[in-house]
């Protein structure tokens, strides 16, 4: 794994973000629901993308089962946050 910052990427607007991981053949991970989403409906190229509320270790639980067995691809994963009690 790979983060946009490790990548050379901090403050990058998304669709570079989306471009650059579909580039090197990998998904995108992300709490920025709206606008990858939105690239996605747009049209843009990408080899997934998984986004997820914070809430807790929830996200890491739910990248975790979402992406089992998973290869790259155009999919789109959204989680959302469990519903409380």
């Amino acid at each position: 794994m790979v983060t946009a910052q490790e990548d050379g990427l901090t403050s990058s607007p998304d669709p570079v973000i989306l471009a650059r991981a579909h580039m090197l053949g990998r998904l995108v991970l992300t709490h920025n629901r709206r606008h990858f989403e939105r690239l996605v409906r747009l049209g843009a190229n990408y080899s997934g993308l998984l986004s997820a509320t914070q809430v807790g270790d929830f996200p890491a639980l739910a990248i975790h089962a979402a992406l089992a067995g998973r290869s790259p691809g155009c999919w789109c994963i959204r989680v959302n946050r469990p519903a409380k009690p």
